[in-house]
């Protein structure tokens, strides 16, 4: 683990972002963008049944 934190202070060039979702100190998406993203994947359901419901009324 010191050894990845080394690599990432000695070159001020690399893509720390990349290397984060390789490397050990990713951990996977934030609490928050998992709630935003279960939100909207609910809203587009809510949207399609409400879309399918009306379709089907007239």
């Amino acid at each position: 683990m010191d050894d990845y934190r080394e690599r990432l202070m000695r070159d001020p060039e690399l893509e720390t972002h990349d290397m984060l979702e390789d490397g050990p100190l990713y951990r996977g998406p934030s609490p928050r963008m998992r709630l935003m993203a279960a939100i909207v994947a609910a809203s587009l359901f809510l949207g399609a049944a409400a879309t399918v419901t009306l379709l089907a009324l007239s």
